[in-house]
Formats: structure tokens, sequence, C-alpha cells
């Protein structure tokens, strides 16, 4: 962690939206199978079920777009952390 909080207020920003929406990735990707499951059960109860198949796609679409969000976040904190190692490493030697 210390590696990836070097730098300005900017890339301090990032990395904490970035692990936001890590989070909020890994919350969305518990709940799918979930709503996946309700939809199964009223299928097969006989009842209408195109809310839960509506909010099933939603939740899927949100956690691959939340997922590709936060790779685009990190790809530049991740960049910094590895110039600022870099930088430490070839001044050491």
């Amino acid at each position: 962690m210390p590696f990836l909080w070097k730098g300005g207020i900017a890339l301090k920003m990032q990395t904490i939206v970035s692990f936001m929406l890590l989070f909020l990735s890994k919350v969305l990707s518990v709940t799918s199978p979930l709503v996946l499951k309700l939809v199964i059960d009223n299928i097969t109860a006989g009842e209408p079920a195109y809310w839960y198949i509506g909010l099933y796609v939603a939740i899927r679409f949100l956690t691959d777009f939340v997922t590709n969000l936060k790779d685009v976040t990190f790809a530049n904190v991740s960049a910094s952390s590895e110039a600022y190692i870099a930088d430490h490493v070839f001044n050491h030697v």
C-alpha cells in the first residue's frame, strides 16, 4: 500500500476510487446469483418474473461495467507505483 500512496492528491483520490469500485464490484458479483435464484424460484412457482429478470440483467451489466471502470482508474495508479518502484530500485543500484 505505501507504493500506491506516492504522488499527489489526484493519485490518492484515484487509489481510493479504485478500491471503492473494487468493493462495489465484489458486492455486485455476490448479489447476481442471489437475484438469479429469485428468478428461478418465481419461474418454477408459475409467477411472472419480469422484474427480477430485468434486475438480474441490470446487475450483471453493472458488474461488468464497474469492473472495467475499476481497471481504467487503477491503470494510472499502477503505472505510477511501478515507476516509483523502478526509480527506487535503480537509485539504490
